[in-house]
């Protein structure tokens, strides 16, 4: 007997597939915007929704958009493939805005040659912008870290409490750190490798200036997405969902608060001694 899960796996959900799924996340996500109540995402039952998949994070979970609310969802709650005929006019007309969009996304035609990670990235980000901007000119393409892999954002928090000498503040980070180790095991997002696409800008005749542009890379060298400045790499965080998204702003959260101990630091060291 085939499990409920092992068949939605045989069917080999694709990007663009309408699936009927079951989720309490809209309702969630409606009640910590509006909600005036203590109650908390387990308050709130699983209903069926009808969605299309906007992206395959990894062979068991999926980010499902369903009239403009992107949910994370498990294999499991999946209930069966939704043939186009039976989706709703509204479901099909609904426009995705263009702020929950990756830009420039490319499909690598074939494998991605190279001996390592680095190799095969660089050379995907390479073919990705032979393919989408074939008039701009490269000067080099470097495999980097960034924070679109969960290791890659550990590694940034870890290297940012790490100059937390203050013994005062040791318990704050301990603290800090087992959250964001919690959030970071438990949400979930589509990963991607990074590189940096260095760039002629096209007035310079003589090849003085370059400018930078960015490529995710899946981990499997299928997709790659080119961002050539601040606006498109916005947009591309925000189509990685609300499991990044919420990474994401622990992670700013955390910046944020600890700069602020650290003025206070140094505004305590500055202060006249009194005498």
């Amino acid at each position: 007997m085939i499990s409920p899960t092992n068949f939605i796996m045989n069917l080999n959900l694709k990007k663009g597939h309408y699936v009927a799924f079951l989720t309490n996340q809209p309702a969630v996500h409606l009640n910590e915007m509006f909600g005036y109540n203590n109650l908390g995402p387990d308050d709130f039952e699983k209903t069926e929704e009808i969605g299309v998949i906007k992206m395959v994070i990894d062979d068991c979970t999926y980010l499902i958009n369903t009239g403009g609310f992107f949910c994370v969802v498990d294999s499991k709650d999946i209930l069966r493939v939704v043939p186009i005929e039976d989706v709703s006019q509204e479901e099909l007309e609904f426009e995705e805005p263009i702020y929950y969009q990756a830009p420039n996304v490319y499909s690598c035609q074939e494998t991605s040659s190279g001996n390592t990670i680095q190799e095969k990235c660089k050379n995907a980000a390479r073919e990705a912008m032979n393919q989408l901007f074939p008039e701009d000119e490269i000067k080099s393409i470097e495999f980097i870290t960034d924070e679109f892999k969960k290791s890659d954002l550990k590694e940034f928090v870890n290297g940012f409490f790490a100059m937390v000498t203050t013994e005062e503040l040791q318990d704050e980070v301990k603290k800090a750190n087992d959250e964001f180790d919690k959030i970071l095991r438990t949400r979930k997002f589509k990963e991607y490798y990074t590189a940096r696409i260095n760039v002629y800008e096209k007035e310079d005749e003589e090849k003085n200036s370059v400018r930078c542009y960015y490529a995710a890379v899946d981990l499997k060298f299928e997709e790659v997405v080119i961002m050539r400045d601040g606006v498109e790499r916005s947009r591309f965080c925000t189509s990685l969902g609300p499991g990044y998204d919420e990474i994401s702003r622990l992670r700013r959260g955390i910046i944020r608060a600890f700069m602020k101990s650290f003025g206070n630091d140094f505004a305590n060291l500055n202060e006249p001694k009194s005498s």
